[in-house]
């Protein structure tokens, strides 16, 4: 088979070189090749003096006293959007601490062990790059008018920032909100996930801490000046808006199991009044125009009614935009299990990130690593013994698709993804693990394998159109394993390597190489992706390109996911939280 693919790749090699001969006698011309640089133009502030675990808060940004580092609690640069000459954004904090301290908190859908269960003794821990204080915690206790429960103590209300594209001055917004009741609802937000500029307003908005409904926040585009906010009880989540032919959509998750597409129809004085316009199987989360229509990505649900992660199209959107009676003219056009051989992992993937290019629909995946191995564990009655093993076998790094012919002659390629997966196979006596291709017939990435050929980037986090390109940003979460007792902690209650019947099986060694999230472009769609960067864009510790933003005039600017909180370089400046940067066009 090998000699035969040999012969096929030579006979493919010397069509290549003498085809021209045959042809119209030129050589095609060549694509200019277009160079980008970056440059950091903002980043979290030092808002506190870190004096070690369980110890009393103290502001920053001046941590002179004895024992205090810098600390910037500020992790995530979560929604972004552009408003004329500023962007606008809202963060979110300690995201690596507060997703574990809020698996603690909660039982998993699925029964079993569950996730609850499993995180059930999350231990206060620091490292050279980040504290995870949990029950140790005094922020809330002693600066916040919430009170909340005591394993979130590393909990930080998000912030709202402004950054002057012209000036290059980065305004702190948060304090504009002075009532105590916009003060309280902005305590009570997770982080603000999302953002979106439109008919002179700016919306900010994320998902509820610890209870039902969306958390929304309005200001004016023009004066700055913050107007209002709400909560909107029926929905879970939001994490994407788009304006299409002047009409204002956003995906959401709603409190059921499901998804809504929301089409905005309020004004200034009432900023909060929406109508569903289209009914998913799973929470909206990508919302992009592709061929005159809206397709939107979805996360999974489980539950009562499951539903694969996957791809809904709108009807054709009239000039008017879409309506109410839309709301059941939606089509499911792809979903997660058409590319995963294994039914069960199927149910665990999410859509990442989409945009329209070239002519094409392109989408990626999201895959957290180590909780579909919680998931296999309950549905499959395993014991925790077989947590390691099952713990690579459902491992998937994001995988990259593009798509045409939607609602007609449907075609998906793989770009970026696997021919063969490992798949768990049960019966009534006994289960094992083994590999098949994929439900696409075995077809291996046109590009290369998924992940961009880095396994640890596990969600296709962004992608934007600048300068004709198109532009996908990861999550790379190699670096977490530098940590990997703590992390696992975190898990398990007690150190992974305690139990005595095995040695954890490094099967993958993260490079340094890789660590901090990556940064690819296509130059168009007939040629593949090519990095910009794969060090975080100068700070590994930037560990995802969480958000984007397109100002054709000045550059691509990028908001970073960093939960480093702790880092500092050599002489002593903070490394870690949010970074914003600008890439552009040399």
């Amino acid at each position: 088979m090998k000699k035969l693919t040999l012969i096929f790749l030579a006979v493919g090699m010397c069509l290549t070189i003498t085809l021209p001969g045959f042809g119209m006698g030129f050589h095609p011309p060549e694509v200019p090749q277009v160079s980008f640089d970056h440059e950091l133009v903002a980043r979290a502030e030092v808002d506190e003096c870190y004096n070690g675990l369980g110890n009393s808060y103290v502001p920053g940004p001046d941590c002179d006293g004895w024992g205090e580092s810098p600390k910037a609690n500020q992790n995530y640069l979560w929604g972004l959007t552009k408003a004329g000459d500023k962007l606008w954004f809202g963060t979110a904090a300690n995201m690596l601490c507060l997703v574990r301290a809020f698996s603690s908190y909660t039982t998993d859908e699925t029964g079993g062990i569950g996730l609850g269960d499993l995180l059930s003794s999350v231990s206060p821990y620091e490292n050279d790059l980040w504290a995870c204080e949990y029950q140790q915690g005094m922020y809330p206790s002693t600066e916040m008018m919430n009170t909340i429960p005591d394993v979130f103590g590393d909990y930080r209300p998000p912030k709202i920032y402004t950054y002057d594209i012209n000036t290059r001055s980065l305004t702190d917004k948060t304090g504009s909100l002075t009532g105590i009741a916009d003060r309280m609802r902005l305590e009570t937000t997770f982080g603000l996930r999302s953002a979106v500029a439109f008919d002179g307003m700016v919306f900010l908005s994320g998902p509820v801490a610890l209870g039902s409904g969306i958390n929304m926040f309005v200001f004016d585009a023009n004066t700055g000046a913050f107007l209002k906010s709400a909560t909107l009880p029926q929905y879970q989540n939001i994490r994407k808006w788009l304006v299409m032919n002047g009409v204002l959509y956003a995906a959401v998750a709603d409190e059921i199991s499901g998804g809504k597409v929301l089409r905005w129809t309020g004004s200034q004085a009432d900023p909060f009044s929406f109508v569903e316009v289209g009914g998913l199987d799973g929470g909206g989360a990508e919302i992009v125009e592709h061929n005159g229509r809206v397709f939107v990505g979805t996360w999974p649900s489980r539950g009562e009614n499951p539903a694969n992660a996957g791809i809904w199209m709108s009807p054709v959107v009239p000039a008017g935009g879409l309506s109410g009676n839309d709301y059941y003219r939606w089509t499911k056009v792809w979903q997660s299990d058409e590319y995963e051989p294994d039914p069960l992992n199927a149910s665990i993937y999410g859509v990442g990130a989409m945009a329209s290019f070239d002519g094409y629909l392109y989408w990626g995946t999201m895959h957290v690593h180590g909780k579909s191995a919680v998931v296999f564990i309950n549905h499959y009655n395993m014991g925790l013994f077989d947590f390691p093993v099952t713990y690579f076998n459902t491992w998937r790094a994001t995988a990259l698709f593009r798509g045409s012919g939607f609602g007609e002659n449907k075609k998906v390629e793989l770009l970026y993804g696997d021919r063969t997966l490992p798949v768990y196979v049960s019966n009534s006596f006994f289960g094992y693990w083994t590999y098949r291709i994929n439900n696409m017939g075995g077809v291996a990435g046109k590009y290369g394998e998924s992940g961009f050929g880095n396994i640890y980037n596990n969600y296709t986090w962004t992608m934007a159109v600048y300068a004709d390109q198109l532009f996908v940003g990861t999550m790379d979460h190699s670096y977490l394993w530098l940590d990997w007792d703590n992390l696992q902690q975190n898990y398990w209650g007690n150190d992974f390597f305690s139990f005595p019947t095995f040695d954890f099986p490094w099967l993958w060694t993260p490079s340094q190489d890789e660590y901090g999230a990556d940064l690819w472009r296509f130059p168009s769609s007939n040629e593949k992706a090519i990095r910009v960067t794969r060090d975080g864009l100068g700070n590994f510790t930037n560990y995802g390109f969480r958000s984007v933003a397109v100002d054709e005039d000045t550059g691509l600017y990028i908001g970073t996911a960093n939960p480093a909180s702790i880092y500092t370089d050599k002489y002593g400046n903070s490394k870690g939280g949010w970074e914003l940067h600008r890439v552009f066009v040399e």
